[in-house]
């Protein structure tokens, strides 16, 4: 990485630190003007059981007693402590629960610019990528999201602590550096289970950057930092294992096959952060069990691209890739359950790709001999910014119904028999418009004929339509489908 030294001089190149955190005031006031119309979205889909019909939120009595054991201590207390806090308040209100949400996503840009400084040469970039990106709304404007930008805050903090200069091979580990760390990790667990990871996100921070080797390492800690350590990480070991073993019963498909949906998927993510797309609330992605498919094979070149590009750099770009690869190994959970991404799940990842995407756009932007590619790249990165503020809007006018959440799923993945039955459920139960949900229904059928409640919901809609006749043919085909695929739920994938 760049001396000390070259590295302020660089990130300090074009604004005084006063006008700097201006900017990031201004930015902060353009996101709360963009995300103006998310604070009246409804509860959605997981967030009517889990939030507004949950007892252990309602009642806080119900939560010490069920989020107070070493199982409820594996299921993010921390998140469901402050739904808790904000039924008590507001209630079924969802503007409580949203301006919480976004005051989170708030401290984190201004955690995330703070560590910009000191890694990146463009910090106002970095910040303003993270502050607009559309896959931050997943955590601003879905309430679900909390427990991902709750658990991305204590890390922020964390980071925070990691990025404070010191002189070169200077010893950060003490006991009171450990005790710190492992209780905001600790946190971090508490408010998500996925953040597993931090510890090796820390243990490739000092050794991309700090060069810090194992054995220094061992020679220069005391036996109570040690000891320390040890004591906090038999208690994630005992965390992670109460974890896992909730997952392993409802896991639909097996770990071999998880893990090739994994490498083919990883050509498809790589649009969740370069493309200014409206997100779709929920993702529909390809699930693969051949290691022969295309997708498969390319994914596998892409992953080791990047990770030789990790190892061989130890440059803040080497760092920062890797950084992002380390948070997205648990993005689908210890086990896997099935192939629908939640964008929130990306969340954490953003923080490092808006510095990495920073970073390698610097050398546009401080060439002195070419003012004019300096300019253009500030106009087009102006831009490609207000492209994600204006899709931000969108996407959270679609979220105001349930109806509208799930045509968007299905306008971005027409193939999804889930979302296609959503819609017309709703279109049933909420806007009584028995001839619109029919047609869903049927696009739901024809992409999946072997889910039971496709065609039981089929013959709601022929029956609201006073076409008994064909509603009672439905229920009995609904019956056949039972009878010879069981309680089957949900389809298998795309692209299997």
């Amino acid at each position: 990485m760049r001396s000390s030294k070259k590295q302020n001089s660089d990130v300090q190149h074009s604004l005084r630190p006063q006008l700097q955190w201006l900017f990031v005031a201004v930015l902060v006031m353009m996101v709360a003007f963009i995300y103006r119309n998310a604070f009246s979205i409804p509860f959605h889909f997981v967030e009517v059981d889990g939030i507004q019909n949950n007892i252990v939120v309602k009642s806080p009595s119900m939560f010490i007693e069920k989020m107070l054991t070493l199982k409820g201590l594996a299921q993010r207390p921390l998140s469901v402590l402050s739904y808790t806090l904000n039924y008590a308040v507001g209630g079924e209100d969802v503007f409580g629960y949203h301006l919480v949400n976004w005051l989170i996503h708030v401290l984190n840009i201004l955690l995330v610019f703070v560590i910009a400084r000191r890694w990146v040469r463009l910090p106002m970039l970095a910040t303003a990528i993270f502050a607009l990106h559309p896959l931050a709304s997943a955590c601003a404007s879905q309430l679900f999201g909390r427990p991902y930008s709750l658990a991305a805050f204590f890390m922020l903090i964390a980071l925070e602590r990691l990025s404070r200069p010191r002189a070169p091979n200077q010893n950060f580990f003490t006991v009171k550096e450990i005790a710190i760390q492992s209780a905001l990790f600790v946190l971090m667990l508490l408010s998500k289970q996925s953040f597993v990871f931090f510890p090796v996100l820390v243990a490739w921070h000092e050794w991309k950057l700090r060069h810090f080797k194992l054995a220094s390492m061992l020679t220069r800690n005391t036996w109570k930092a040690w000891a320390l350590a040890a004591c906090t990480l038999a208690l994630i070991a005992a965390f992670c294992l109460s974890y896992a073993s909730s997952l392993k019963e409802p896991a639909h498909i097996g770990p071999l096959d998880w893990a090739l949906s994994q490498l083919g998927n990883a050509v498809w993510l790589p649009a969740f952060y370069i493309l200014p797309f409206q997100l779709s609330f929920l993702h529909y992605l390809p699930y693969y069990d051949s290691m022969a498919h295309p997708d498969v094979l390319i994914g596998i070149a892409l992953v080791g691209f990047a990770a030789w590009v990790t190892w061989r750099y130890r440059t803040s770009h080497g760092w920062l890739l890797g950084a992002m690869l380390i948070t997205l190994l648990p993005t689908n959970s210890f086990f896997p359950k099935n192939e629908v991404i939640r964008e929130w799940r990306l969340y954490p990842s953003l923080a490092f790709f808006a510095l990495w995407a920073a970073e390698l756009s610097a050398p546009i932007f401080v060439v002195k001999t070419r003012r004019y590619l300096a300019y253009t790249a500030t106009a087009a990165s102006a831009i490609y910014l207000l492209s994600f503020a204006v899709t931000i809007e969108r996407q959270n006018e679609h979220y105001q119904t349930p109806v509208g959440l799930w045509l968007s799923v299905l306008n971005s993945y027409p193939n999804f028999a889930d979302a296609a039955n959503n819609a017309g459920h709703f279109l049933l139960l909420a806007d009584h418009n028995p001839k619109e949900a029919l047609k869903y229904f049927l696009i739901a059928q024809r992409i999946d004929p072997t889910i039971a409640i496709y065609a039981e919901n089929t013959g709601r809609a022929y029956a609201a339509l006073n076409e008994f006749e064909k509603a009672e043919a439905e229920r009995k085909k609904a019956k056949a489908i039972f009878e010879r695929y069981g309680v089957h739920t949900f389809a298998s994938g795309p692209d299997k």
